[in-house]
């Protein structure tokens, strides 16, 4: 029990060992005193036993975190195989790997689908901008037209009215004249404020594609001085230049080491 202690004591231990190899129940009785269990059961410190042989059970076995058939047993469980540990994280990094590799390739793919999808935001606004501006120019001339013949059809009927129904009729007319105007000019501006919400939305989108605003975010593109641009370390070699594209302008640079 003081050795216990004393262990527990000295501090730094990671687990503790209690084993003995096969003997006689004599042998073992220390394993079975009330104050060894306890002291045991109290103990801070993860307690694995590896006592007689894998027939033979005490009391210790009972208070401990793990059990463990004989004492080899009990060292293998504390100490795992090197090889099998080694395979295992060789297998698992090697799954890793594939899972990346994977990642990136899909990825890839997308920012290729996107990439061809993409056109020139400055080209593609400014057709879709000439688009509205025609548009415009057609409500308005159709509105125009609209008036103008109402106009001349109301000139025809008020001369050929009676005189005394001419000022009646004038006024319908211009009255519905009037209502026909504010609903066509109604319309014009509720297709023009659509088209120009339209026409933000889709700005915004281009500029969430636009490369360049990747840079304003503060990353940088990678190229090689021919100006392929680098996704992988494994493209370069300690002491090739490359050159870094940054938000204002750009740096020549040169590999020193290479973190795969």
């Amino acid at each position: 029990m003081a050795s216990i202690r004393a262990l527990v004591a000295y501090g730094g231990l990671d687990v503790l060992i209690v084993a003995r190899g096969g003997g006689s129940a004599e042998d073992l009785a220390g394993f079975n005193d009330e104050g060894v269990v306890r002291e045991l059961f109290s103990c801070p410190i993860p307690v694995v036993t590896g006592v007689g042989h894998q027939i033979d059970y005490t009391l210790v076995d009972f208070v401990a975190d793990k059990r463990a058939a004989t004492p080899t047993e009990a060292a293998e469980m504390v100490f795992p195989d090197k090889k099998r540990t080694a395979l295992q994280l060789a297998e698992l990094t090697g799954r890793m790997h594939k899972a990346v590799e994977y990642e990136i390739g899909m990825a890839g793919g997308l920012l290729q689908r996107l990439g061809r999808k993409i056109v020139d935001p400055h080209s593609y606004l400014s057709r879709k901008g000439r688009e509205l501006d025609g548009l415009a120019m057609v409500l308005e001339r159709v509105t125009l037209q609209q008036l103008e013949w109402s106009k001349r059809r109301l000139d025809s009927f008020s001369q050929q009215l009676h005189p005394a129904h001419l000022s009646a009729e004038v006024n319908q007319g211009s009255s519905r004249l009037g209502s026909l105007k504010e609903r066509l000019l109604s319309g014009i501006q509720e297709y023009l404020h659509h088209g120009a919400r339209e026409f933000s939305a889709l700005e915004a989108t281009l500029r969430a594609l636009d490369p360049m605003a990747v840079l304003q975010r503060g990353y940088a593109v990678v190229s090689t001085p021919s100006g392929e641009v680098l996704r992988d370390a494994q493209e370069v070699s300690q002491g090739d230049p490359l050159k870094v594209r940054l938000k204002s302008g750009g740096l020549t640079v040169r590999v020193e080491e290479r973190d795969v």
